[in-house]
């Protein structure tokens, strides 16, 4: 063979591998595009959703949907729970940073998919635990269900159910909405532009 033809054929060669690299690089940007404004509708659905979160309050998600590489996304990592404290500046009284598990600020848990089979406890009381949440830092364990939040995931989007909880045969009622607040009544924190869609 000669030079000019194996020079050709190295030419094609890198060629077909460097438009192969882009064409992946496309692809990955991409999929952190798409990740990123998941993550913001999440995030901005929850602030939606729960205006009334306050101290103690427990947000609990049936999330059904974790769209490709979603456990590479910082929001969505082992610290789930205490996300909502990088969005929102809540008092001081209620953040403990010596031990995160006495904060009482609120906090948002997922739940896994066979949560139903260990949440429930007492009357008027769930259990939040490694059983029943996919977060396993800063679990509250024992909790009033009146204090929870019911979000459920569907087609991407959240929705709040605020009809008793029923697990089996029995019912556990859930925090209503009693304000007439249509977001959060807290000042942005450092992760709030990043993480949420602007008011409109």
């Amino acid at each position: 063979m000669s030079h000019s033809r194996k020079k050709s054929i190295a030419t094609v060669g890198l060629s077909l591998f460097f438009t192969l690299l882009i064409a992946s690089g496309f692809r990955v940007q991409q999929d952190f595009v798409a990740i990123a404004q998941y993550q913001r509708t999440f995030w901005t659905d929850i602030a939606k959703l729960c205006p009334d979160m306050t101290r103690r309050s427990i947000i609990l998600i049936d999330f059904n949907q974790d769209p490709v590489g979603l456990e590479r996304v910082q929001s969505f990592n082992n610290r789930f729970p205490r996300l909502l404290s990088l969005i929102y500046k809540f008092p001081l009284s209620w953040i403990n940073d010596e031990d995160p598990n006495q904060s009482i600020q609120p906090k948002a848990y997922r739940l896994d998919d066979d949560w139903q089979e260990y949440i429930a406890l007492e009357d008027d009381f769930l259990q939040i635990n490694r059983e029943s949440a996919l977060d396993q830092r800063e679990l509250p364990g024992k909790v009033r269900s009146d204090r929870v939040m019911f979000l459920r995931s569907h087609e991407s989007r959240l929705s709040r159910q605020f009809e008793p909880l029923v697990v089996g045969d029995r019912t556990f009622p859930l925090k209503q909405n009693s304000t007439q607040l249509k977001e959060p009544p807290f000042r942005p924190n450092l992760l709030f532009d990043l993480l949420m869609f602007p008011s409109n």
